[in-house]
């Protein structure tokens, strides 16, 4: 049981296991992380994080005027090359 202050909403991961076509979706959970969290998963600046959802059709999911992730996405949306390319990372000159 989580007794810290940070609450945390948690969404379904879709796997399946290969050997039994068993889907085992229903018993892992993935905590949805902030644009602060996965900023920091991936090394850049938060305002990366926003141009890229904007620019680059990052996945991302708005609850009220927030930005909420899942890891297992946007490594999905990393791995297939959809942060390649060239963004000023806070970066003057």
């Amino acid at each position: 049981m989580y007794t810290g202050t940070k609450r945390f909403q948690l969404g379904i991961i879709g796997i399946t296991d290969s050997s039994s076509g068993c889907d085992l979706g229903a018993f892992l959970i993935e905590p949805w992380l902030s644009a602060d969290d996965i900023a920091v998963h991936l090394g850049v600046t938060k305002d990366t994080i926003y141009i890229w959802i904007a620019e680059k059709g990052m996945p991302a999911h708005k609850i009220g005027r927030l930005w909420k992730f899942q890891a297992s996405e946007v490594d999905d949306w990393v791995r297939g090359g959809g942060a390649a390319g060239n963004v000023l990372d806070g970066a003057k000159g």
